[in-house]
C-alpha cells in the first residue's frame, strides 16, 4: 500500500512539472551546454530596429555604408561634432554638429592642421603643413568660425579628417563661405542643427571622379563632385520636447559660382534622395516629415 501511494505521488509531481514546462515562454528556455565543453552563450533578446534612438537631433541615422567609421570628436566630456569618415576616400561623408551663439567668438585662427587622434595616420592624408595639389584648398566641413569661441574645439575643426579638396575661388571663398556665414548669423538668435558633407556620385547616378594628391602625401584623393548642407531649427514646449521644426537643404555642384547661395536651396527630402542618408532621424516622425518636405528657406 505504501509503495502504491509513493507511485501515485510521483505521477502527480511529474505531471505538474510537465505542465509547467509546456507553459514557459520560449525566451525563458535555457540553452544547454555545448558538446565541446564550452559554456553556451545565453541567446540575446531580439529588439526592434531603433538605430536612431537616443542620437542627437543633428545626427543622421546609422549608416551601413562600407569602409566608414563614425567619429565622435569630443573636448573633454563635451561633444564637439560627429563625422562619418570614409577610410578609403579619406573624406568625411558628413559632419554633424550643433551651433549656438556660445560657440562663436574671436579666437585667432590656427595656421596648421593636425591628424585626428581617433584614427591611424595611415587612414588619413598628411595635410598638416600644406594643402592639396591642383590648387584645391583644405575645405572645412564644420567651419572654423562655428567653433572659434573655445581654442581646443576650434583646433579640432583643423583635424585633417574635417578637410576635403575644394575649389577656392568662387566656391570655398565664395558661395560656400556665404552659406556658412548665413548659418552662423542665424545661430546668434537660436541653436541650429547642421549636417554637411560631400557626394562623389548621387544615388542612382554614375559620375566621373577626379583625383588629386596632397603636397606632402602620395595617397590618391578623390575630389567631391557635390557638396550639401542641411540645417534644422526646432520649437520646444515647456518640458523641452520638440513639437515643431523647420529645415532647409542646399545642394551644390563642385564648381565656381557667381550668384547667391540661396539659389541652391531645396527640401531636406530632396537632399536625402540624392545622398542616401536619413537626416535628423531622431525627431518625432510627424515633425520630421513636415520639416523635411518644406523648401522655404529661413536662412536668406
Amino acid at each position: 500500500m505504501k509503495r502504491l501511494l509513493l507511485y501515485l505521488v510521483a505521477i502527480v509531481v511529474i505531471t505538474i512539472v510537465g505542465l509547467s514546462l509546456s507553459r514557459m515562454p520560449e525566451s525563458a528556455v535555457v540553452e544547454p551546454v555545448s558538446n565541446d565543453g564550452a559554456e553556451a552563450v545565453e541567446p540575446k533578446t531580439k529588439v526592434a530596429n531603433v538605430e536612431s534612438y537616443g542620437r542627437g537631433i543633428e545626427l543622421p541615422s546609422k549608416s551601413d555604408f562600407e569602409n566608414v567609421v563614425e567619429l565622435e570628436i569630443k573636448c573633454g566630456d563635451r561633444l564637439n561634432y560627429t563625422a562619418l569618415y570614409d577610410t578609403e576616400r579619406y573624406a568625411s561623408l558628413w559632419v554633424a554638429y550643433v551651433v549656438t551663439s556660445e560657440d562663436m567668438g574671436d579666437t585667432k585662427r590656427p595656421t596648421s592642421w593636425s591628424y585626428n587622434p581617433l584614427l591611424s595616420t595611415s587612414k588619413q592624408v598628411n595635410l598638416c603643413s600644406r594643402s592639396y595639389n591642383d590648387d584645391y584648398s583644405r575645405g572645412h566641413l564644420i567651419p572654423n568660425a562655428s567653433r572659434n569661441a573655445r581654442r581646443e574645439e576650434q583646433e579640432q575643426t583643423f583635424y585633417v579628417t574635417n578637410s576635403v579638396p575644394q575649389i577656392q575661388n568662387g566656391f570655398n571663398g565664395g558661395v560656400w563661405m556665404h552659406l556658412e556665414s548665413a548659418v552662423q548669423r542665424y545661430a546668434e538668435r537660436e541653436p541650429l542643427y547642421v549636417a554637411t558633407g560631400v557626394v562623389f556620385e548621387p544615388v542612382g547616378e554614375s559620375c566621373e571622379i577626379r583625383y588629386t594628391t596632397a603636397k606632402d602625401d602620395t595617397k590618391p584623393i578623390p575630389v567631391p563632385n557635390y557638396f550639401y548642407k542641411v540645417v534644422l531649427r526646432v520649437e520646444r514646449n515647456a518640458s523641452g520636447e520638440v513639437v515643431d521644426a523647420g529645415a532647409i537643404g542646399f545642394w551644390f555642384e563642385h564648381r565656381a559660382y557667381s550668384d547667391k547661395y540661396y539659389n541652391y536651396a531645396m527640401s531636406v527630402d530632396e537632399v536625402e534622395r540624392l545622398t542616401g542618408f536619413d537626416f535628423f532621424a531622431s525627431l518625432p516622425d510627424d515633425v520630421e516629415a513636415r520639416a523635411e518636405r518644406n523648401a522655404k528657406n529661413f536662412l536668406r
